[in-house]
């Protein structure tokens, strides 16, 4: 089974239902409950961040445990973008610094940059969860670098 460009709870299903095992029994096979499961797959929860419970999950499945930790993170850089989403709808002065700054930098340093932004974020907890709104710096402060 190749799991290229899948997400992890896509590919857990797929092997899932592939190997005919059902929620409950994968869920006392790897130690955690159906429910979580079940939303993993569904994509209302988030892949496991430990990475001990990825590979319990993988060798359950019979997936490779290298394509399930890419699978993995793949997903939790989706929840990353959909947070990104959420900002630019709430903060039209958020809007207007990436639409500023993606004039000024080629994509792939854009990416960076918002993602060095987006660990920032995290790494000093300004934010908490989505609903809290950050006073975001002003936005004709964008130069390009050096």
């Amino acid at each position: 089974m190749r799991s290229m460009r899948k997400f992890f709870g896509n590919l857990m299903r797929e092997a899932r239902l592939h190997s005919k095992i059902s929620l409950r029994d994968l869920a006392q096979t790897v130690g955690c409950s159906s429910s979580l499961l079940s939303g993993i797959e569904n994509g209302y929860r988030s892949s496991p961040k430990d990475k001990k419970q990825i590979i319990r999950i993988a060798e359950a499945l019979k997936i490779p445990v290298d394509d399930a930790v890419v699978a993995a993170k793949r997903d939790r850089e989706r929840r990353d973008l959909s947070f990104f989403r959420k900002a630019f709808i709430s903060d039209d002065r958020l809007a207007e610094c990436y639409c500023s700054a993606r004039e000024a930098f080629p994509d792939g340093e854009l990416r960076i940059l918002f993602r060095e932004a987006f660990e920032h974020i995290v790494r000093s907890k300004i934010i908490k969860n989505s609903d809290i709104k950050p006073k975001w710096g002003d936005v004709n402060g964008i130069t390009k670098g050096k």
